[in-house]
């Protein structure tokens, strides 16, 4: 058994286990990582980040990001600023460096760290790369609008609830539900059923992030999230990246979105070009260590 140091990190709730292993020593299982991320017997958390040396030149850093169920996402924006957080404070970064590139399994995402006048981190904003609302994107087997986007589609759960969603690619796939169309699904009675039911619905061959949606004024939003091999969460950022792109693109609010979330609030840029930056805070918990075989 070998020991490796660790540090807790959590984006607006959104927790995570962070190891530098730019060594590349540790090789979680899909059981050590349940283990780990274990509330009760191991560490706690919703997924783990290994800080990894980029196979891109274009790129600063890489992560091997997994779930607490084992299973691999495409990308995690809360978990992109618990990752800046992490290498700007350990001394990652050049000295003065304020932007990195991370190498992630959709891509490459520039990332800009916001400190106050004495370099204290306060924020990170994350350029999530284009929203996207084809089908192949997502990917689904919904059907289209007349503009080719999968918004405003009738989809029937096997429990028999007929719900109106709208899919967003932002580096992994997000239904989104909102609440004018889809009443009381904020709620715990449908929340607890629609959310693992249309996370695994057949119209999702890859699963998605659902996420539910009340629209409170063109510039902000409240959300509630069920994520895809997590369950619910109090925080998904490439959910509130999602939620905030349709509520745009189906005119509930403008580009400039501010998202409140269980565990605190992001901000959500769109550009022209439906690219979209997030914004947000990101926090350590606490450091440790753990055992593991290599």
């Amino acid at each position: 058994m070998t020991h490796f140091n660790f540090t807790k990190m959590q984006g607006i709730g959104n927790d995570f286990i962070v190891v530098d292993d730019r060594d590349e020593k540790l090789h979680l299982t899909p059981h050590e990582v349940i283990a780990l991320c274990d509330r009760k017997f191991g560490i706690g958390a919703d997924g783990i980040m290994l800080i990894r040396k980029p196979t891109n030149e274009q790129a600063d850093f890489a992560w091997w990001f997994v779930n607490n169920d084992g299973t691999i996402p495409e990308m995690c924006g809360n978990g992109s600023r618990c990752f800046a957080r992490y290498v700007y404070e350990n001394g990652l970064l050049e000295v003065g460096k304020k932007v990195f590139v991370l190498e992630t399994l959709c891509g490459l995402k520039t990332i800009e760290i916001i400190t106050d006048d004495s370099g204290i981190f306060e924020a990170a904003r994350v350029d999530m790369g284009p929203a996207l609302s084809i089908p192949s994107a997502i990917p689904t087997t919904l059907d289209t609008d007349a503009n080719g986007y999968v918004l405003n589609q009738k989809l029937i759960t096997t429990s028999g609830h007929e719900v109106t969603v709208n899919c967003v690619n932002v580096g992994n796939p997000h239904a989104v539900l909102f609440t004018d169309e889809n009443p009381g699904t904020q709620e715990d009675e449908l929340f607890y059923v629609l959310g693992p039911e249309l996370e695994s619905d057949p119209h999702f061959p890859a699963k998605a992030n659902i996420e539910f949606i009340r629209v409170d004024s063109p510039e902000h939003i409240t959300m509630r999230v069920w994520e895809r091999g997590v369950g619910e969460t109090a925080a998904c950022g490439t959910g509130a990246c999602a939620s905030a792109f349709a509520a745009y693109l189906t005119g509930r609010t403008g580009d400039h979105i501010e998202v409140a979330l269980t565990g605190g609030n992001l901000t959500i840029e769109i550009t022209e070009n439906h690219e979209v930056f997030m914004t947000g805070a990101a926090q350590t918990v606490f450091t440790g260590t753990f055992d593991a075989t290599i």
